[in-house]
C-alpha cells in the first residue's frame, strides 16, 4: 500500500510531462539562438559605427582643408605674376616622373601636390580650363 500512496502523492504534484519539458527545451534553444544572433548583430553594428565615425572624421578634415585652401586662394585673386612666395604658399611638392622613351619621344608625367587638398589630376584641371 505504501507504493500506491506514493504513486498517488506523485500524481498530485503534477510533474510536467515529457512533451512540456521538450517544448521548454526547444523554447530555450530558440531564445539562445536569438540572443547569439542579437549579439552578433550588435557587434557588426558597433564595427560599422566605428568605420563610419572614422569616415566622417576624414570627410570633416578634408572639408576643413578645402576651406583653408580656398581662404588661401582668395588672398591671391588679383595676382598677375606667379611669385616664388605665392607658389610656395599653394604647392606642397612637385613630382616629375622619369621620361618614357619607348615611343621615341620623351614625355614626362608631372604630379603637383597642393597644400591642404593634395593631388589634383592635371586632366581634371585641363577639362575645367584651369591649367
Amino acid at each position: 500500500m505504501t507504493a500506491h500512496r506514493r504513486f498517488m502523492s506523485l500524481s498530485v504534484l503534477r510533474l510536467p510531462s515529457l512533451q512540456t519539458v521538450t517544448s521548454l527545451r526547444n523554447c530555450t534553444q530558440r531564445n539562445m539562438r536569438m540572443v547569439i544572433s542579437c549579439e552578433d548583430e550588435q557587434l557588426q553594428l558597433k564595427q560599422e559605427m566605428e568605420t563610419l565615425t572614422k569616415e566622417i572624421a576624414q570627410q570633416e578634415q578634408h572639408a576643413n582643408d578645402v576651406e583653408q585652401f580656398i581662404a588661401q586662394a582668395h588672398k591671391y585673386v588679383g595676382l598677375e605674376n606667379l611669385t616664388p612666395y605665392a607658389l610656395h604658399k599653394f604647392l606642397k611638392a612637385i613630382y616629375i616622373e622619369a621620361p618614357d622613351e619607348s615611343s621615341g619621344k620623351r614625355p614626362q608625367s608631372i604630379h603637383i601636390s597642393y597644400d591642404f587638398v593634395g593631388f589634383i589630376p592635371i586632366q581634371e584641371l585641363i577639362q575645367e580650363g584651369m591649367a
